[in-house]
């Protein structure tokens, strides 16, 4: 039986190397089974610009590149400045958000997620914002310690912002569902994001790597399952 990994929502950064650690221990040991893998959004906690380059991101990058079997990458909201460089370096194949993808002979739609938070309305405007091309070309020009600086200060403006916000705000919503369920023709969304890990009829939640990893095996008998591992 055939078999394929998604996984999203590592966050992972040179302050947590136990989740790292956690990762490269899956890349050695669960992925190989799989036809393969997806990574949908938010695989560092972080992320500035292609061009950076220290002993923590050349651990992730050389485990993805080893990794013998199809990768794809998904920008999240968190990592949103992920590029083609980084897909060349790890051999991967970077995904616009949302994807829809034939999984064992079943339509079905891949996202981070960010999207269907439709009540979120302030940090949709801001996504919007951040995600202009003109933008992000003016960003990655500048020196890689004011870049970091300002990736910081947005990180503790993010944090405060959901300290403020209901859950049901920071949840997708169910017209956001059905309506790509009806745009894009699928059965189903696999999606991350919220780190509410969840098997549903129209959608499957992917779960955050906190105190351990997670991952959705979907396999070519049609069934999924949530797994995870320390």
């Amino acid at each position: 039986m055939s078999v394929t990994l998604f996984i999203s929502d590592l966050h992972l950064s040179p302050e947590n190397p136990a989740m790292t650690n956690c990762f490269v221990r899956f890349l050695a040991r669960e992925a190989p089974r799989a036809d393969a893998l997806y990574i949908l959004g938010d695989l560092f906690e972080a992320w500035v610009g292609d061009d950076v380059d220290d002993s923590f991101t050349r651990t992730v990058v050389n485990n993805l590149k080893n990794w013998p079997k199809p990768l794809y990458l998904m920008q999240g909201n968190r990592d949103f400045l992920l590029g083609e460089v980084f897909a060349q370096k790890t051999n991967a194949k970077l995904l616009p958000d949302p994807t829809v993808i034939d999984l064992y002979g079943i339509s079905m739609l891949v996202s981070h997620g960010d999207l269907l938070c439709t009540e979120d309305k302030s940090y949709l405007r801001f996504r919007k914002i951040v995600r202009m091309a003109w933008l992000q070309k003016l960003f990655l020009l500048l020196p890689l310690k004011f870049r970091l600086n300002i990736a910081e200060k947005l990180r503790a403006q993010s944090s405060s912002h959901v300290k403020t916000l209901s859950p049901e705000i920071m949840d997708v919503t169910p017209k956001a569902v059905s309506d790509w369920l009806e745009l894009y023709k699928v059965s189903r969304i696999i999606h991350g994001h919220t780190h509410r890990p969840a098997i549903m009829p129209d959608r499957i939640v992917l779960s955050m790597w906190h105190d351990r990893g997670g991952a959705l095996v979907a396999s070519s008998d049609k069934s999924f399952e949530l797994v995870y591992f320390e």
